[in-house]
């Protein structure tokens, strides 16, 4: 799905979705990547930030009392996303406490594959005819490069021009093959292992310490958000080819808000207009409570789970429990892309569904 995890939003306005002057428009994707469905549009911090959306604190419904996302987005460590990441006594757990959200992405699709055998994860899956083994290089690959960006800035910038060099011959997909060559229960076994141990280091970095990135550098929280997105958006094929349903958690919410970033973005690379505000959304956790974003351009009504993978491209609009008014609202849905790279086609309805 991903292969660089990263493109900026690099213009001067602060507005994430546009509310009165400011556009969602405003915002571009003016970095590259490579692959079928890349990184969500991950910001500088400054312009917004990945943290979910909680300028206050949730009332007793769950709902967030909020109607301008652009003060949501901007917000890091807000007081409702840290109600997940707290110790008993309230004190904060981490200073990156995405990292955790990353870990329990990964242990939950590692709980999935942990019984297969050597030929069970060669089985196909229903993105592009990936195998389960597919999946997992492509994630441990990128796992380890945006760790390999916070220890060796060196080594990571040298990879990054190995892999630019490839694309003029083999392509992406033949260098991460190249990069591990590990498969099989013996690469499942490695790719939880450092997914562990990454989540565990990088649980106390500073989450505005910039990192290098294959285009401009980006923060830690930027960067292991994407890695929980990835995780998450291929972790669907995977469940998918096996017949299972993931148990979500509201974890989902930083999935969901890099959804919300991406409004403007979505309409740019498809070459449609932008609108100048957001539809309103009205968006179910796992957990029950209420995520509201947006203003009253139509409306999205639904699972957070369901917006999650529309602007993933991992279900069709149609085989999801979204209710969807307004014609700004149905563009915006039908043309969901939170990733880099050039327009892509979501699925045709009935091609990602649970296996059997």
């Amino acid at each position: 799905m991903c292969a660089l995890d990263l493109f900026r939003h690099g213009d001067r306005h602060r507005g994430v979705v546009g509310l009165g002057r400011h556009r969602p428009g405003d915002r571009h994707a003016d970095d590259t990547g490579f692959g079928h469905v890349l990184s969500p549009v991950l910001p500088r911090d400054g312009a917004y930030s990945s943290s979910p959306p909680a300028p206050s604190s949730p009332d007793r419904t769950g709902r967030v009392p909020q109607r301008h996302p652009n003060r949501l987005l901007d917000r890091p460590g807000a007081r409702a996303r840290q109600s997940r990441h707290t110790t008993s006594g309230g004190s904060p757990m981490a200073a990156l406490p995405q990292a955790a959200d990353f870990l329990e992405e990964s242990q939950t699709l590692y709980a999935a594959i942990a019984p297969l055998s050597d030929a069970d994860l060669r089985q196909p899956t229903q993105f592009k005819g990936w195998t389960i083994d597919d999946v997992l290089v492509h994630l441990h690959f990128w796992n380890k490069a945006a760790d390999l960006s916070t220890t060796d800035e060196a080594a990571f910038t040298a990879l990054m021009g190995q892999l630019m060099g490839s694309l003029q011959s083999g392509g992406l997909r033949a260098f991460e093959n190249a990069q591990i060559p590990e498969r099989g229960t013996e690469l499942r076994d490695l790719w939880i292992a450092h997914a562990r141990d990454m989540a565990a280091r990088w649980a106390d970095m500073d989450p505005r310490r910039r990192l290098p990135w294959a285009g401009p550098s980006m923060s830690a929280r930027s960067s292991i958000t994407a890695r929980q997105m990835e995780t998450w958006a291929h972790g669907f094929e995977v469940f998918d080819a096996l017949g299972l349903r993931r148990q979500e958690t509201d974890r989902i919410q930083n999935i969901v808000v890099l959804g919300v970033n991406t409004f403007g973005w979505s309409h740019k690379v498809h070459g449609l207009p932008v609108p100048d505000t957001l539809p309103s959304l009205r968006l179910t956790a796992p957990s029950g409570a209420l995520w509201i974003f947006g203003d009253d351009a139509g409306a999205i009504t639904g699972p957070a789970v369901d917006f999650a993978a529309v602007v993933t491209q991992t279900r069709a609009l149609a085989d999801t429990a979204l209710r969807v008014e307004g014609e700004i609202a149905r563009t915006w849905m039908e043309n969901a892309q939170c990733f880099a790279g050039p327009p892509e086609t979501p699925p045709a309805p009935g091609t990602r569904t649970v296996a059997g």
